[in-house]
């Protein structure tokens, strides 16, 4: 592990669905894309499914009821 991120990974609400979000997940691809091996700290339910991307990551989960959950809606 080169760079460690530790916060809440995120449940973001879409529209057809979720998508996995939160500042650990954006800092850990932006980490991977440099060339870096990132390591993630964070409350994670098992409400979410984990992206292919985080199989490049060191993932450390604690228990949680389920993942902090955002509903976005956007609007023109």
């Amino acid at each position: 592990m080169d760079f460690l991120t530790v916060g809440n990974l995120t449940k973001d609400l879409v529209a057809g669905g979720y998508t996995v979000g939160g500042a650990v997940t954006y800092a850990s691809v932006t980490a991977l894309r440099q060339g870096w091996r990132p390591g993630v700290l964070s409350r994670i339910g098992p409400d979410v499914a984990m992206p292919a991307v985080f199989q490049e990551f060191d993932l450390i989960s604690l228990p949680a009821s389920q993942t902090l959950t955002f509903e976005n809606i956007y609007t023109d």
